[in-house]
């Protein structure tokens, strides 16, 4: 067995769809809340391995019921689920400081572990240390010393030679809380602005479609358009600064998803998709009295969307 480990959001959970392909399973770990993932993959001599992508932690110092989970697993505490023989190590190559403190820790408990890099396109088309770009950044990455047009190019090249919109690891949690809204009755649409580069059209548009079915996402339908009030939904979720005071400006009602470029915004903010999922049921309850939930009984999306897809062959 192959345990996937890094922190939130650090590209882990891409490594494991890309792995396991349609043979991942979505439950629980026994006895708590916390979503246990696996799934199969075949090596190119032919064999077969479990692979399973733990909860992101930070430290197996754990402060969260999901970090518990993996420092238990990695450690070999958990009655319920064997210790892996192996573990790979996911990092953003942004963030080596931090990520490396993790493989220290990891190192001590004993098990082989590989670590893979995630983000080292930015840093390679740079030709800088990947530890040395901040996270820290504005909307155009200034901080990493480009200007708009250098922005632009890097961008346009990451799309087109390596798959940006095709490979970039879904924030964690946002197919789950997309799906049961979606049960609930919500209506999702997909409004994306990614046509800024000339003669890049069709993959942009490819790959996005084929990111969305990979990370199950759920959406009724799908646009690819730059002036997001033209779209008229009832609310928005949306990261981007001019985006939101564009929104606001024309009376609609957005969580701003946050990140670092939009700090200086008022609320309502969401910093996880479990945040959004709330946030979008108080604005049902207000605007309808009621807020209807998944169906109790219910498999979670991806499982029932795993089991046509196996139906279909």
């Amino acid at each position: 067995e192959v345990a996937l480990v890094g922190a939130p959001n650090c590209g882990k959970t891409a490594l494991f769809n890309a792995l396991s392909g349609a043979s991942q399973r979505v439950g629980n770990f026994s006895g708590v809340t916390v979503e246990r993932k696996a799934g199969t993959a075949t090596t190119p001599e032919g064999r077969r391995m479990v692979v399973i992508d733990l909860p992101g932690t930070h430290s197996l110092r754990a402060r969260s019921l999901d970090e518990e989970v993996t420092r238990d697993v990695v450690l070999g505490r958990r009655t319920d689920e064997a210790r892996p023989d192996f573990l790979l190590v996911v990092a953003d190559a942004t963030n080596l400081r931090g990520a490396l403190r993790l493989v220290s820790e990891l190192k001590r408990a004993g098990l082989p572990l590989l670590l893979v890099l995630n983000m080292i396109d930015i840093a390679r088309h740079r030709g800088i240390d990947p530890a040395e770009l901040t996270t820290e950044v504005t909307w155009d990455f200034a901080e990493w010393g480009l200007d708009r047009e250098g922005f632009l190019e890097h961008h346009a090249r990451a799309v087109a030679e390596d798959g940006l919109f095709r490979h970039a690891p879904p924030i964690e949690g946002v197919s789950e809380a997309l799906w049961r809204l979606s049960d609930a009755g919500v209506w999702i649409r997909i409004i994306t602005h990614r046509l800024v580069s000339n003669w890049s059209h069709a993959k942009v548009v490819a790959d996005t479609v084929s990111w969305l079915d990979d990370a199950r996402i759920p959406y009724r339908d799908i646009c690819f358009l730059g002036q997001k009030p033209q779209v008229e939904a009832d609310a928005y979720v949306e990261d981007a600064p001019h985006n939101i005071a564009s929104l606001r400006e024309s009376g609609n009602t957005v969580i701003v998803f946050e990140q670092p470029y939009n700090r200086d915004l008022p609320g309502p903010r969401a910093t996880s998709w479990d945040e959004v999922e709330l946030l979008v049921a108080d604005l049902v309850t207000e605007h309808s009295g009621a807020y209807p939930g998944q169906l109790p009984g219910m498999d979670p999306g991806a499982e029932r969307l795993d089991r046509r897809r196996d139906a279909l062959g």
